[in-house]
């Protein structure tokens, strides 16, 4: 089964040739140091906050992490803490790096993010995706999303909005809709704007 996730989607709005030679095809291509360094960061937060392995007050991303939990107990108590929760419901999944309960059983759902900062603004397509699996399984929205960039030991949050949720929802669902007929044409044009960043830039030159 194809199914539609965040990262998915957005390739094929970037480009869908590119989401075919990916997702279609499977074309492995050579990962960046920096796409490598944030997968292993991303898992070392999952283990320590799983507690899979000892906490070491000289791992620097260990006490980034950490200091998350201390950035969003000062503001608002947290419990029954979530990390990389497997979310599949029909033809969509994803995993939400983090999520809690917080104040009068609320939840912050969060995504977690290594390297330069960026305004929240810029994310908010894909935590909205995330909000909408989150509800799909929970039958619940969260009250705060927001991004923490781990290099920086810095929070971004904002309320979740009902109108931007609807917006975002209908962007998804009109994605998923072209990325459907797609499939089904196999038509998938190459869109030449983004060439200069694109992994599979040298792949898509050949073919």
């Amino acid at each position: 089964m194809l199914y539609h996730s965040k990262s998915s989607t957005m390739t094929f709005m970037k480009c869908p040739f590119a989401f075919y030679l990916s997702k279609i095809l499977h074309v492995s291509v050579e990962v960046p140091y920096v796409m490598e360094r944030g997968k292993k960061i991303h898992k070392i937060c999952e283990q320590t906050l799983n507690k899979n392995i000892s906490y070491d007050k000289n791992n620097i991303h260990q006490k980034r992490i950490m200091k998350l939990l201390f950035l969003i107990e000062r503001e608002s108590g947290i419990k029954n803490i979530n990390v990389e929760d497997l979310l599949i419901k029909g033809r969509f999944k994803g995993y939400i790096d983090f999520w809690a309960e917080i104040n009068n059983s609320d939840i912050i759902l969060l995504d977690y993010k290594t390297g330069k900062i960026h305004p929240v603004e810029e994310y908010k397509y894909e935590l909205y995706f995330y909000a909408m699996l989150y509800n799909l399984k929970y039958n619940k929205y969260p009250k705060i999303l927001g991004v923490y960039f781990i290099d920086h030991e810095l929070l971004e949050t904002f309320e979740f909005d009902e109108n931007e949720f609807n917006i975002t929802l209908n962007s998804i669902h009109n994605i998923t809709k072209k990325i459907d007929k797609a499939v089904k044409t196999q038509r998938f044009p190459k869109n030449r704007d983004g060439c200069k960043w694109c992994f599979f830039k040298d792949k898509c030159k050949k073919l």
